[in-house]
Formats: structure tokens, C-alpha cells, sequence
């Protein structure tokens, strides 16, 4: 498993942003620099399509034409770019693509709806073949419910983040492996609701979670649709509550944005004085 990005929706350092933390992000380099969030499962399963995908294949060395499954956590474009997903078109027309299956995508309900939208928006012109659903399966998914997936078992949450789909919630999935590793990716999320949180189960090997800023600046209040610090500890302290992970679970955080006040190795630093074992996340961390 692979973070191929770990920043929000404007990357770090933000291409027009000359902010404290995106200046001292172009000095350091590194671990500072982050892509748009994206998760390697394994080299036939990928959650989130954004921008930077392209990039990120090239950086990281990766034969991304050998996907059959992407995981679509919620609209926004920093996680689900139509435009990068619908280049297929461009491989089978020149004929790299030849006796390939379709590529399943999987997004909510809502999310799917506002594809459809899109993707219309987008075909309008004649010079435009709509061609691409011989190549693209789009499966819509219901929040709550079971799937199965070639070897993996799905399970799909609804975040509390408000995407462009009418009624549109972020899905976090809890993906099994065939050997029963458990893992919960949860980005972008916010703060679950009640319902969500009832819906937990079994014990988490691993947890991806979004922490998007520092502080959220509500003076005091729990962040909305994004996780600040204290918002991430809170879940983790329910999670803990309904032993849905332990000490044996390997936390990660992910989704920076700009906002934070702290650099890289500042925010390890924060998570290292708390009672969880959080590793900050780079672009380029293999996991395992």
C-alpha cells in the first residue's frame, strides 16, 4: 500500500500561495511537499483519481494502466478528476489498450448522479465521441452496505463532508483483504455523525485519516466537513471507546492542507506527545 499525495484540495506548497507554510514548504522540499491526497491499495486497486495523478504515476514509477478498480471517496475534484479518468479514451484509441477489461469505478449514490451531470457537460460538443463507457464501468454505491470486490470485502461509511452530488456525503471504506487485514480509509470525513459511528465494527489494522488543519479556528467547536487536531484525537477516542482499533492498530493521518501551522516533522512532533501512535504521512510512504 502507497500514499501517492497527502495534501488537501491545493496541494502544498499552493501553486499562487506564498503563505508561511507554503514558503517554508519550498525550502525544506521533502516530506513538505505534498500532492493531492491519493491511496495505492495494491497495483489493481486505487482510491481516489485527482489531478495529480498523472504526476504521481511518473514520480512513483507505477503501471497505473494495470488498474481495474478505483475507489471514489466524494466529487470534489482533488479526489475524482473526470478529465484524468476519461484519458482511457485517448490509450484504447491509439491502440495501447488493446483486450483490456473496463475499468470499474465505484462512487456514492449522489456522486454518481453528479458525474452523470458533468460528464453530459463535458460531451456537448460534436467534435467529442462519447466513447468512453466502452471502456468505464461507473458503479454507484449506497452508504452503509456490504460489496464484495475480486478478493476484497467493502464496507462504506458516510463521512461528514459535503461533496457536489445532491445530498452528497464523502463514502469511507473499510476495505478486508483476503488474509483479513482490516483497513479504514477516511478522507476527506469530518466528524462522524451518531449514525456512523453505530455502524462500526470488527477491529481496524489499519486507519488512514484525514487532519486537514492545525486548529479550526471555531474557537473551541468541532470542525465541520475537515479534521484539525483535536477533531482527529476525538475520533480516535471513540474509535478506542468501541474497540474499533487498539495498540496493535497502525494510525496514519493524511490530507494537509496549507493551513496547518505545522510543517512535517512539526505535526509528528504534536502526534508524538499524545497517547496515539499516529505516523504523519508523506507522499511516496509505503505501508504494509
Amino acid at each position: 500500500m502507497k500514499f501517492l499525495g497527502t495534501s488537501a484540495a491545493d496541494s502544498i506548497p499552493n501553486l499562487h500561495c506564498q503563505c508561511a507554510h507554503c514558503m517554508e514548504a519550498r525550502k525544506r522540499k521533502g516530506k513538505d511537499i505534498r500532492m493531492r491526497a491519493s491511496f495505492l491499495l495494491d497495483e489493481n486497486n486505487l482510491i481516489d483519481i485527482g489531478q495529480d495523478i498523472n504526476a504521481q504515476s511518473q514520480k512513483f514509477e507505477l503501471e497505473l494502466y494495470k488498474l481495474k478498480n478505483i475507489f471514489i471517496t466524494h466529487s470534489h475534484e482533488d479526489h475524482f478528476s473526470l478529465n484524468e479518468l476519461l484519458n482511457i479514451s485517448h490509450a484504447h484509441k491509439n491502440g495501447g489498450a488493446k483486450g483490456r477489461e473496463k475499468l470499474n469505478v465505484y462512487l456514492s449514490k449522489p456522486a454518481y448522479g453528479y458525474m452523470e451531470k458533468l460528464y453530459a457537460a463535458m460531451r456537448t460538443s460534436p467534435f467529442n465521441e462519447s466513447t468512453e463507457s466502452q471502456y468505464v464501468n461507473f458503479i454507484p454505491l449506497d452508504y452503509f452496505e456490504n460489496y464484495e470486490v475480486g478478493d476484497m470485502k467493502i464496507y462504506t461509511l458516510k463521512g461528514n463532508h459535503d461533496a457536489y452530488g445532491e445530498g452528497e456525503k464523502s463514502i469511507n471504506y473499510i476495505f478486508t483483504f483476503k488474509n483479513g487485514v482490516k483497513v479504514l480509509y477516511a478522507s476527506d470525513t469530518g466528524y462522524y455523525p451518531d449514525e456512523t459511528f453505530e455502524h462500526l465494527e470488527g477491529k481496524m489494522d489499519y486507519v488512514i485519516m484525514e487532519c486537514c488543519t492545525t486548529d479550526s479556528k471555531n474557537k473551541g467547536k468541532r470542525a465541520g466537513s475537515h479534521l484539525d487536531i483535536k477533531g482527529y484525537l476525538e475520533m480516535l477516542d471513540e474509535f478506542k471507546k468501541r474497540n474499533f482499533i487498539d495498540e496493535n492498530t497502525k494510525i496514519y493521518a493524511t490530507h494537509m492542507s496549507h493551513s496547518h501551522d505545522l510543517m512535517h516533522q512539526e505535526l509528528q512532533d504534536t502526534f508524538d506527545k499524545t497517547d496515539y501512535k499516529v505516523v504523519v504521512a508523506y507522499d511516496g510512504l509505503d505501508i504494509c
